[in-house]
């Protein structure tokens, strides 16, 4: 914000450049973690289909964990890696279903939970639930997909305008030396400033896309 004041003398653009500043870092933030809830799903349908085979033939809660731990990627495959060595060490079942399903952090995750605790009580017959929660992770998934291809052309474009006043200026000050006295103009604080709030509103408006 004091730099911008510094620069354009004007309290405006300062306050919005402060606001910019404070947001971002959470904007990246919940990108990040939304990126890994999107892949999560991705994953937890072949991981919830990969238990409830090897369920069936095993019957044997810890070797079906160890499989998908073993097959499924990361992060999925890391959480279920996780929750075998927990087995081994002792952990009672219920213990470690529930730290799967807070890491995996979906409502889906917390279901499978709750079928692997039922599962530990009254074996493979609890299977066929799993075999139909997996159908439901992966109905959601592909649906999941079609928002992402949906929205992720229109995303990349808003970013590439918000991006592109700034190599334009750099190449209008190399062209014409006197550009910086146009930016302590009015209208060069007026053009800034509405530059700027075009990336708050793009912030805003890119979170409400991500969440829907």
């Amino acid at each position: 914000m004091v730099l911008v004041f510094i620069w354009m003398k004007n309290i405006i653009p300062a306050l919005i450049a402060a606001i910019i500043t404070v947001y971002l870092p959470y904007q990246i933030s919940y990108t990040k973690q939304k990126k890994f809830r999107d892949m999560a799903l991705e994953q937890l349908s072949s991981a919830v289909t990969l238990f409830a085979n090897t369920f069936m033939v095993t019957k044997n809660i810890p070797r079906a964990i160890e499989t998908v731990g073993q097959r499924i990627p990361d992060p999925v495959g890391e959480v279920f890696r996780t929750a075998y060595a927990q087995l081994i060490y002792g952990i009672p079942i219920n213990d470690v279903a529930d730290r799967l399903a807070k890491k995996i952090g979906l409502s889906y995750g917390y279901i499978f939970a709750s079928l692997l605790k039922s599962a530990a009580k009254q074996g493979d017959v609890v299977a066929p639930l799993i075999r139909e929660l997996s159908n439901k992770i992966t109905s959601a998934r592909d649906q999941q997909n079609f928002q992402i291809a949906e929205v992720s052309s229109v995303r990349i474009m808003n970013i590439i305008f918000l991006a592109l006043p700034v190599p334009a200026y750099v190449v209008l000050m190399s062209k014409f030396p006197e550009m910086p006295m146009f930016m302590s103009s009015t209208a060069g604080r007026m053009l800034f400033t509405l530059w700027l709030v075009a990336i708050v509103i793009w912030m805003f408006m890119d979170r409400l896309v991500i969440d829907n």
